[in-house]
This record gives C-alpha cells, structure tokens and sequence, in this order.
C-alpha cells in the first residue's frame, strides 16, 4: 500500500519537514511493506539539494535519523502497523520505488523499533 499523505511538521506544508540541518525536505511516499517478513516500513523523502549536502555527510545521517523518529515513527504508530524497521529514503528528485539512477543522488538508512525509538541498523 502506498501513502503520500503525513501529519504536518512544517506549518505551511504538511508534506515538507524541517530536519537539524535545514535543508528543503518533502514526503514522497510511505511504503507499508509490514506484511512482508522483514516488517519494513518505509519513509521515502525529496530533499533537492541532496547531492551538495552529501560532502557532509554526518548531517546527512543526522537528519535520516531525525526524520525517522520525528516523522516516520510517529506516522508508523497512529496508522498502528506492526512494523520492526523504519527505512529512511533521501533523493534528489522523486523517483519510483525501486529504480536504479545513476545521475540521481540517493541514501537509505534502516532503523529497528525498540521501544518506540529508532535504532539505526548497518543497511
């Protein structure tokens, strides 16, 4: 199933979101893929300036993990899926799920769920 709807965190876009970093960063999709056997829930984000962000990339992953536990988390329980992982999706342009693009930049990052807190996994 496929969402692209989320509860606001940037006041005048309920699809865009401010991470510590500031960069422009919108919702594309979440994905629930939590009747598969990894249980994953998936958070994919547009964020434009991706390919001059990643020289630093420490605020890259600051911001993955801010979003997982701000916004992924939170979406994850009020829609009560029974999800183990959260994985964070950041691109330079929207993309369809699965599609390799060289000349788009992309990271991904896999979280588990214990305790309602986003625990970042080696992907």
């Amino acid at each position: 199933m496929l969402w692209a709807n989320s509860l606001p965190a940037a006041a005048s876009d309920p699809s865009r979101f401010e991470v510590p970093s500031g960069l422009q960063v919108s919702l594309q999709e979440y994905r629930d893929e939590t009747e598969t056997p990894l249980a994953i829930f998936r958070a994919r984000f547009v964020v434009p300036d991706l390919e001059q962000a990643s020289e630093d990339m420490e605020s890259v992953f600051a911001d993955m993990e801010h979003l997982c536990a701000e916004v992924a988390l939170p979406e994850l329980e009020r829609r009560g899926l029974p999800a183990q992982r959260i994985v964070i999706s950041l691109s330079s342009k929207p993309l369809e799920f699965g599609t390799i693009a060289p000349d788009v930049a992309q990271f991904f990052e896999s979280y588990a769920i214990e305790d309602a807190i986003c625990i970042w996994e080696l992907f």
